[in-house]
């Protein structure tokens, strides 16, 4: 597998389907804290050779070449330090994938977000951000905060179109 990357406000590898001459479906992978970009990449390889695969990487660099979507609080993980920084990394996934858009020949209709730990949380908080636009959120092993994540005007009731999976194992111990 030889991922290429695309210019775009989070570092990324990008798989393409191997027919591109018709719109696919993509999967965007958001990894979890302390993990980088290609932690979830190897996960393409599971998929049908169908969609694009694109693999963002949190902004936030941490620890032996790690990064998080957001600071974590040591001794409380429930407890942001920066709870703005959510928001800004909605953001820059958002605009991610709308360049992603506009580059690949990815189906608008068709785009899913799979988050693992942090990259749960953020999916989760994408998804619910702006329903409409995602086929489907799986978030595997994240937890999610009303007091962080609900917008301040609510979620809006378009989240009920939207598929979400989330999942947990008794074995995971990270964040």
């Amino acid at each position: 597998m030889n991922p290429e990357t695309l210019d775009l406000p989070l570092s990324n590898l990008v798989k393409k389907p191997n027919n591109s001459e018709e719109k696919t479906p993509a999967i965007f992978f958001l990894h979890g804290y302390g993990s980088n970009m290609n932690d979830l990449f190897q996960l393409s390889q599971f998929f049908p050779d169908k969609c694009h695969f694109i693999s963002l990487q949190a902004p936030n660099p941490v620890m032996f070449n790690g990064w998080s979507w957001f600071d974590l609080n040591p001794l409380n993980i429930f407890k942001l330090l920066h709870p703005k920084q959510i928001n800004s990394s909605q953001k820059k996934i958002d605009s991610s994938i709308n360049i992603c858009l506009d580059k690949l020949n990815i189906d608008p209709e068709n785009i899913c977000l799979f988050g693992f730990s942090q990259g749960a949380c953020i999916a989760f908080y994408t998804g619910l951000k702006k329903p409409f636009k995602y086929k489907a959120v799986v978030a595997i092993c994240g937890w999610f905060s009303d007091k962080y994540f609900f917008l301040p005007s609510g979620v809006s009731s378009s989240i009920c179109l939207t598929p979400v999976l989330i999942t947990i194992t008794t074995h995971y111990r990270g964040s």
